[in-house]
């Protein structure tokens, strides 16, 4: 599983996260299983560049669930063999969820693929 996790890790982005990491990873983790919360790693240490990497992901990350949970919706209104569909592409996005949260509780610096390096609010 670590293999898998590497491949999206940003070597250079964790490269530079300190000492704080250990004390602000249950913010970065909370990040991804509340996608509300993108902003609390900034709250807690505005100085923190695990803080600002895991909230500028964060919100990258809302961005993409809100965007999922709609299209899922709408396809579940249109008729039930895509509300199936809907319900699987939850489920992969429940996959995708659990992933960001396993790389944050080691400390890793994954990054979304595409919109992950397009929305960097936090700097």
């Amino acid at each position: 599983m670590y293999e898998f996790l590497e491949r999206f890790n940003d070597d250079e982005e964790q490269m530079r996260f300190g000492e704080d990491m250990r004390k602000n990873m249950v913010y970065a983790v909370l990040v991804y299983i509340f996608p509300l919360l993108f902003f609390l790693p900034i709250l807690v240490d505005s100085n923190s560049d695990f803080c600002k990497f895991h909230a500028n992901q964060g919100l990258c990350w809302m961005i993409i669930f809100f965007a999922v949970e709609i299209i899922t919706g709408v396809l579940g209104s249109i008729s039930p063999v895509l509300g199936l569909l809907g319900g699987l592409i939850n489920i992969l996005t429940l996959a995708v969820m659990v992933i960001l949260v396993l790389g944050a509780s080691k400390g890793m610096a994954l990054k979304i693929p595409v919109i992950g390096n397009m929305i960097k609010p936090f700097k």
